[in-house]
């Protein structure tokens, strides 16, 4: 029987053999011409990505764009037309992977087949480092320039030692991030989000379950093993001493694992056993291939006390807080409750009107699914086309390079629904701002949300209106009556919850905290309840 990763691999050869004969679409009206976008990225079933992100995102803004008239330039009127090519899993160690990864970029380059003007996409970081190689040889070779447009693969290497170290590096003037955050702002968020918040001085973790006159609280990392992980795993636990890590927290690292993308029979139940055994109070974990679900639905059922903070990307899909065994959502297993982890945007967060509204026309292009990244990501880069076209009148990728580059223009940015959006000098995504607090003027970043009643909750930064509570599984902490977390049922949890009455899940004033009962209601038998717990105090473990 084959095994799950070579049954993807089986998948991955079919669907790239679909992919070569994607149709055209585009709409009824009239057009002069059309400009073709070519849309790399995972067709794997086992991903929520290609049709929770980077397929309808795609559909949805050329849909938009064409049915206004199409984009402007020239004086022409031109249509967008959409082909889509496979990105396999993996490629370090699947040769026939490689081969497919290169197979998809002929397909959408070549001009004898898709012929794209642009490509974009990416997932896996492993696969875009290949994929945008094989790209700069064909147009080295080939007829026309393709710029590549990153959506997915985090790593900043893949612009900056493209930009910085190669000694050919001029080759990557046509490469661009257009993903809504980058590693950098990654990982700066995650520690943010700690030092910042949760182990800070008055911090929940430092305050409930600090020890000694430092306060130390004990943590547990782990990653998956894979490419894109190891800056964060050098700068979290083997440079720990370095001013990226986690020097200054007041934390104990006792215990760190990486763990493979296709872990042996009983490894996570390992795992999750030696970090309740280690005693750590936060688990900062870092997950991007669907280990992660199975890992966090583990630590669910298990029940671990240890406050899971990090990256999850399988996580961000809406059936992803059901069962994940059979995906019902009327079983409401919800074995990600209380996960946190990092995202440029939480359940129709309002960060801009732009942001909702490209929610809501998601949802409604959807059937009611929830955008990932990916999604805004490539929904965002058409988006900008159709405003940058028309002021260039011309898809030259030498005439962008210098309109967008700030080398060339430090003026250029743009409202991303997420925030604004420029460019750095190599092409990356400019993501300043990280940690609890969003100053101005509100660049695109990531976010930290948490899961709470089936929605994603962005609990970082805590300065916006919008901004929900952090809170902690009851197993962690079992005095749910103090909604303060200060260890003492007192005046200050009764005020609380009343001032929340009448609040539910999806209203400005919910705060999970006050729903004591967990009927999704803050009501009288909340504040009642708390009321009978008055003077109660919790004692921390030994």
């Amino acid at each position: 029987m084959l095994s799950k990763k070579y049954l993807i691999g089986a998948i991955a050869l079919l669907v790239i053999v679909v992919a070569l004969f994607s149709g055209l679409r585009m709409s009824k009206a009239s057009f002069d011409g059309v400009i073709r976008i070519g849309v790399f990225a995972p067709m794997d079933p086992n991903l929520p990505h290609w049709e929770s992100g980077f397929l309808p995102a795609a559909e949805l803004a050329a849909k938009q764009i064409n049915d206004s008239g199409g984009i402007l330039m020239g004086g022409k009127r031109y249509a967008i037309v959409l082909g889509y090519a496979h990105e396999p899993y993996d490629v370090e160690t699947n040769t026939a992977w490689q081969t497919i990864t290169k197979q998809s970029i002929h397909y959408l380059a070549d001009p004898d087949q898709f012929n794209a003007d642009i490509i974009v996409g990416g997932f896996r970081t492993e696969c875009t480092d290949l994929a945008i190689r094989e790209l700069i040889t064909l147009n080295q070779t080939g007829t026309k320039t393709v710029p590549f447009f990153i959506c997915g693969a985090a790593t900043n290497e893949l612009c900056y030692f493209a930009h910085s170290t190669n000694p050919n590096y001029t080759r990557y003037d046509y490469v661009y991030r257009v993903m809504p955050t980058n590693g950098t702002s990654l990982i700066y968020t995650v520690s943010g989000t700690i030092k910042g918040y949760l182990l800070a001085d008055n911090g929940i973790l430092t305050k409930l379950y600090g020890k000694g006159s430092g306060q130390v609280v004990d943590i547990a990392i782990v990653m998956e093993k894979l490419k894109w992980t190891e800056t964060m795993w050098n700068l979290l636990v083997e440079n720990v001493t370095t001013r990226y890590g986690l020097l200054g927290f007041h934390q104990n690292l006792v215990y760190s694992y990486r763990l493979s993308p296709d872990p042996a029979p009983g490894e996570i139940d390992t795992v999750l056993n030696d970090i309740n055994a280690s005693g750590a109070k936060l688990l900062i974990h870092i997950f991007s291939a669907p280990v992660g679900m199975e890992f966090i639905k583990a630590w669910g059922q298990k029940q671990v006390h240890a406050l899971p903070v990090g990256i999850n990307v399988m996580s961000q899909a809406k059936y992803m807080w059901y069962n994940w065994t059979n995906k019902d959502p009327d079983a409401k297993e919800a074995y990600c409750e209380y996960e946190s982890h990092l995202m440029a945007m939480g359940t129709r967060t309002p960060i801009t009107s732009r942001l909702v509204k490209f929610w809501d026309d998601f949802a409604t292009f959807t059937g009611g699914k929830w955008p990932l990244y990916t999604g805004y990501g490539i929904y965002d880069f058409l988006m900008s086309l159709n405003e940058t076209l028309p002021v260039l009148n011309t898809l030259d990728p030498e005439v962008y390079h210098r309109y967008v580059c700030p080398l060339y223009n430090a003026s250029y940015y743009r409202d991303a629904p997420n925030g604004r959006f420029m460019f750095t000098p190599i092409h990356d995504i400019f993501s300043k701002d990280f940690g609890p607090l969003w100053p101005a003027p509100n660049y695109v970043r990531s976010m930290t949300v948490q899961w709470l009643d089936g929605r994603l909750e962005a609990v970082i930064p805590t300065d916006q209106t919008w901004s929900k509570i952090y809170c902690l599984p009851p197993w962690m902490y079992p005095l749910i009556w103090d909604i303060t977390y200060d260890g003492y049922v007192g005046v200050d949890d009764v005020v609380g919850a009343a001032e929340n009455f009448g609040a539910e899940p999806g209203t400005p004033r919910w705060d999970h905290r006050s729903d004591v009962t967990f009927d999704n209601y803050v009501g009288v038998d909340d504040i009642v309840g708390i009321a009978e717990h008055f003077g109660s105090e919790w004692t921390p473990p030994p």
